[in-house]
């Protein structure tokens, strides 16, 4: 199911809450905080994404649905494609 009102944003890298790190050594493992599950007062199950902004449009979180999505990891200096 496309979701076109996802805005591309950083996710949170697992036990730093940071947004970049410095380095990354092949043949190691890092872990991002993709998001979590939440239920509402009507118990509707939703998904938020864990992002290092918490928009005001609430783009992160969505509906239970079936979604593809993808995880895209640049270093900073990279030119945007």
């Amino acid at each position: 199911m496309p979701f076109p009102q996802f805005l591309l944003s950083n996710l949170i890298w697992t036990h730093d809450a940071v947004v970049s790190r410095r380095q990354l050594l092949p043949g190691t493992d890092r872990n991002v905080d993709l998001g979590s599950m939440s239920r509402s007062d009507t118990h509707e199950a939703r998904f938020r994404f864990q992002l290092s902004v918490d928009p005001l449009a609430r783009y992160n979180v969505v509906d239970p649905g079936t979604y593809e999505f993808t995880v895209e990891v640049v270093p900073r200096i990279a030119i945007p494609h």
